[in-house]
């Protein structure tokens, strides 16, 4: 399973609209039952100015961890074995909440037919779409984790979360650390806002360990157009007409721009 489409824009301060899509890049079928999806402890710019516990030597330690990813907020998928199955080829969506948002603002996606949505303890909750409860470590947002504009999130297999080690960092909060033998996907699409942000700060040299996220400040630059998504190339099709999409640990080569196709994946 890969990360196949990513969008977590917003418009006049709503941001309820976000979704992320999987993709089946195999040729035999999964399940997502039990997966977790999260954030990746995030700080690739030398904040020492802020924090001298912020600098990048000081965070190499969460950012170049071989042993895993450290992640203070993940969801888990719903099912207790084989419930959900995903095709070889199949795309799935998560979205943050599975509604209707173009009311909302013109532009804004549809999602209401969305596969799973995040659980919130305070936002709308489509019954029609299973929920993916969240785990922690730290206190959710009333949207759960929020598949925030902050810009790396992994995918990884099923594991008993109790077990994960946990840490606190320098601001006290806590994160718990999925290990890279689980580890699916990490990709990091940096929107606007957050790159003008980094643009301020001096870069790290990585934001993830090399097997992970291979090219320093690899990320993938989204821009404010609400009707563009990044998306994952196509890097052939098969005999059978599926298509394989490119996997190379390098977001910045992975992806790019096009139209927003939420539980589809095309050319």
């Amino acid at each position: 399973l890969v990360f196949s489409e990513w969008w977590t824009k917003g418009a006049e301060g709503y941001y309820n609209a976000r979704y992320v899509e999987l993709y089946n890049n195999s040729d035999i079928t999964v399940y997502l039952d039990g997966m977790l999806l999260g954030q990746v402890w995030e700080a690739v710019a030398d904040l020492s100015w802020l924090e001298p516990e912020l600098s990048c030597a000081a965070t190499n330690s969460w950012r170049n961890d071989p042993s895993g990813v450290w992640s203070a907020g993940m969801h888990k998928f719903p099912g207790s074995g084989r419930d959900f199955p995903v095709a070889p080829g199949q795309a799935v969506t998560v979205a943050m909440d599975a509604v209707d948002h173009s009311p909302a603002y013109p532009g804004l996606p549809d999602l209401s037919d969305a596969d799973f949505e995040l659980d919130g303890f305070a936002d709308v909750d489509n019954p029609d779409v299973p929920n993916m409860p969240y785990l922690g470590p730290e206190v959710a947002w009333d949207t759960g984790s929020g598949l925030d504009i902050w810009p790396m999130m992994f995918l990884a297999q099923a594991t008993e979360f109790e077990s994960l080690d946990r840490r606190r960092d320098v601001r006290g909060n806590e994160y718990a650390r999925v290990p890279t033998e689980l580890i699916l996907d990490v990709v990091r699409i940096v929107d606007g806002y957050v790159y003008q942000h980094q643009q301020n700060n001096p870069p790290c040299d990585l934001v993830a360990p090399r097997n992970l996220e291979r090219l320093e400040g690899g990320e993938f630059l989204t821009y404010d157009d609400l009707s563009l998504a990044a998306h994952r190339r196509i890097l052939r099709t098969t005999t059978e007409g599926r298509f394989v999409l490119q996997d190379v640990n390098t977001s910045f080569l992975d992806f790019v721009h096009g139209t927003r196709t939420p539980g589809r994946v095309e050319r």
